[in-house]
């Protein structure tokens, strides 16, 4: 008896640590489900709609492929280029859409109709200044969306009321059909409220940027420009530049990626060099690069690297050409 009482006693411990293991994951997918069926908390169907039209992260990210984070110095001059202009320009949009985070946890503050307003909420690492965003809503004839987030600065002789809202982000949304189904643009602009004393952790160097994107879609497709602030040498960083990006749902990608520098000494000024870049599902991949103005101009390269990102193929104009070109990827 008291045998079998013990065996009882730890298969109820057992289920209960089981139990306990689940729950979270139950929690995590019962959260994912209440959005999409809109049956969470004070969220009614139509503030669903306008947290649908606000843009995720994963829509404005570029998927490199996954082994590409074992990327070390000896992997292909071409790669290691392709992977920090992917790595940085997911860091810039992380970065500024880190400033909507608050927006995604919270209940709207105001609902006026077609209108939605979230704060004003404390600005973190920005004591003094608010953070406030605003969406509207319209029917043309699919949902469009409209919002801004705006930074408000500290008050200026009195407790309450502060300067005029900056806006920081633009953007609009227009859905096609299905939560979460559209295509986006953002315009980031940032220099007003830097100068007025706002700042704006990890994206020091950036003076403003555009992205459009689309989503519920393949292939995805995402573009974007940038301005930075006057460099302190044009010779190490850009002044400016564009990229494309298109994935495939299997894996495979390219981007095109041009911008605007003094690379190459001389009385022409900054150069401008357009770098086109393939890759697939298994890492293999090709760039193409090419000086199209500027002191360089006429100058083109060719690197291909297998799966490991080893080069395999490597021809230049200012240098001698090593490898086999039948190993690279068609273009």
């Amino acid at each position: 008896m008291m045998d079998d009482a013990r065996r009882r006693a730890r298969q109820t411990k057992a289920v209960g640590r089981r139990r306990r293991s689940i729950l979270p994951w139950l929690a995590v997918w019962a959260l994912g489900a209440c959005f999409a069926t809109g049956g969470c908390g004070n969220y009614s169907n139509e503030d669903l709609e306008f947290m649908n039209a606000i843009p995720l992260r994963a829509d404005v990210a570029v998927e490199v492929p996954r082994q590409s984070s074992l990327t070390t110095t000896a992997a292909a001059e071409g790669w290691q280029r392709t992977f920090k202009v992917t790595r940085d320009l997911n860091m810039v949009a992380d970065a500024f859409l880190s400033l909507i985070d608050k927006i995604r946890a919270s209940y709207p503050t105001a609902r006026d109709g077609n209108t939605r307003i979230w704060g004003p909420f404390a600005a973190e690492k920005n004591p003094g200044w608010q953070i406030e965003f605003r969406m509207s809503k319209s029917v043309t004839p699919m949902p469009q969306f409209d919002y801004e987030l705006v930074v408000i600065p500290p008050p200026v002789g009195g407790p309450i009321s502060g300067g005029s809202a900056l806006q920081v982000i633009g953007g609009r949304f227009d859905a096609t059909g299905g939560a979460r189904v559209g295509t986006g643009h953002l315009v980031l602009t940032l220099d007003e409220a830097t100068a007025a004393g706002f700042v704006f952790e990890g994206l020091e160097m950036l003076s403003g940027m555009t992205i459009d994107y689309q989503t519920g879609a393949w292939p995805r497709n995402i573009s974007m420009a940038f301005a930075n602030v006057a460099p302190a040498s044009q010779a190490t960083d850009a002044v400016s530049g564009t990229y494309t990006y298109t994935g495939q749902e299997n894996g495979d990608g390219a981007m095109s990626f041009s911008w605007v520098q003094d690379i190459v000494p001389g009385p022409a000024g900054n150069d401008t060099v357009l770098i086109e870049s393939r890759w697939l599902a298994t890492g293999q991949g090709r760039e193409d690069l090419s000086i199209v103005t500027g002191d360089g101009m006429g100058n083109t390269g060719v690197e291909c690297w297998d799966p490991s990102f080893q080069s395999t193929y490597k021809s230049q104009t200012w240098a001698a050409t090593v490898g086999d070109e039948s190993t690279c990827i068609r273009r």
